[in-house]
């Protein structure tokens, strides 16, 4: 899938520095194409991540998620519940079952009625055997302030291990759904905007030296 996003990416520019976002898990596929091209030797002056939680920190912070839960329950009550509880179901079913791929056509089966494409069982998949390398590129996590599953992660979302070119977080109004919707989008539209600026800065700083 990144190799794919990079064939369209080249298209429009060959040469870096390239800035990178990705939302959700959008973010996973934007880190694996910035270490594909680094491994070109293309520069690559940002990678930013749009509520996007590490993967393998989940795995780490058994602790820390029965804290955050049992505070969900006394904060948060029935509603809490119910929102984690659909949460949940969710992601099991995504696990269990992963449709098949089509023989021809789209690669992605489509809804006849909406035309839209169903991909979370796919890329719940494909993450499963994602392995996370260290990647020397400064990254930015956006995340959202509101949170009703993976509230226990850092600030970072667990992303320092697998950063070694500078990370910085920033914290968005609003829930995992709003911080792309108005009003909240505002906020992240101002910090990404100055993110993008840094970003541009040290590109220019390196070029000088």
């Amino acid at each position: 899938m990144a190799a794919y996003y990079l064939d369209a990416l080249r298209q429009m520019q060959p040469h870096g520095p390239y800035l990178l976002a990705g939302y959700s898990g959008g973010g996973l596929i934007a880190f694996e194409m910035a270490h594909q091209l680094r491994a070109a030797d293309d520069d690559v002056a940002l990678v930013a991540f749009i509520d996007t939680f590490c993967p393998t920190y989940l795995l780490k912070s058994q602790g820390d998620r029965v804290r955050w839960f049992v505070r969900g329950v006394r904060e948060g009550g029935p509603r809490f519940l119910a929102r984690w509880t659909w949460l949940k179901a969710g992601t099991t079913v995504s696990r269990l079952w992963t449709p098949p791929r089509p023989k021809g056509g789209d690669f992605w089966p489509r809804d006849e009625e909406t035309q839209t494409v169903d991909t979370g069982p796919y890329f719940t998949a494909a993450q499963s055997t994602y392995r996370l390398r260290a990647l020397d590129v400064h990254v930015a996590v956006f995340r959202a302030s509101v949170r009703t599953e993976h509230g226990w992660l850092p600030p970072d979302l667990g992303w320092a291990p697998y950063v070694t070119g500078g990370i910085s977080a920033y914290e968005i109004p609003g829930h995992h759904e709003t911080m792309c919707l108005d009003p909240d989008v505002n906020v992240l539209a101002a910090d990404m905007a100055a993110v993008i600026a840094a970003a541009h800065q040290r590109s220019t700083s390196v070029a000088a030296a």
